[in-house]
């Protein structure tokens, strides 16, 4: 892979991960600040993000570009913050207004 494209891979990346970071801190934040569980914008949607950093890992650990211990961090953390926003879905911690109505406006677990 030529050395231009491999840097606008790691700038890429790095840009993506400082927006998954700030997201994931702005759901911690909104679900540990505020006792009502539901939101007017979809949890969901926030899913690509974190597909993309697992995928630009991946991306950048096949072409052995950068440390692999970081990238396997960068795959692990994109992975897992996608199954946390899922379970955020799942568990009625964090819905949409209309699925909360939808749901029978159930209370948030704790």
């Amino acid at each position: 892979m030529p050395d231009p494209v491999r840097k606008i891979l790691s700038l890429l990346l790095l840009c993506v991960t400082l927006l998954g970071v700030i997201t994931l801190g702005l759901i911690f934040y909104r679900v540990l600040m505020f006792s009502d569980n539901h939101v007017g914008w979809n949890v969901l949607f926030l899913l690509p993000i974190f597909g993309v950093i697992a995928l630009l890992a991946l991306i950048r650990r096949t072409q052995s570009i950068g440390s692999h211990g970081i990238n396997h961090a960068l795959i692990a953390f994109g992975i897992l913050s996608a199954i946390l926003v899922g379970v955020v879905y799942h568990f009625n911690i964090l819905l949409p207004y209309e699925v909360w109505i939808k749901r029978g406006m159930p209370e948030r677990p704790f």
